[in-house]
């Protein structure tokens, strides 16, 4: 499960990682529907951070990680 990974994986992550992450659990809801860019726009990190962020979570791109995200908490 994607929150349980990020909870699991957040004392390795990079400052700006954690940023990210934190949004993610925070606001699961939200994410589902911001694009990359506005997601990183809104959490204040660039675009490669939270592409860097769903690779370490096993995902191929931002789309294939909000589809399981939305899955996962449906």
């Amino acid at each position: 499960m994607i929150l349980d990974s990020l909870l699991g994986m957040y004392d390795r992550l990079s400052e700006s990682e954690k940023k990210v992450a934190s949004y993610i659990l925070e606001r699961p809801d939200d994410v589902i529907h911001y694009s990359i860019t506005e997601f990183a726009r809104i959490v204040g990190v660039s675009e490669t951070t939270i592409y860097r962020l769903v690779r370490k979570l096993k995902f191929d791109g931002y789309q294939s990680f909000k589809i399981e995200l939305t899955k996962q908490i449906s």
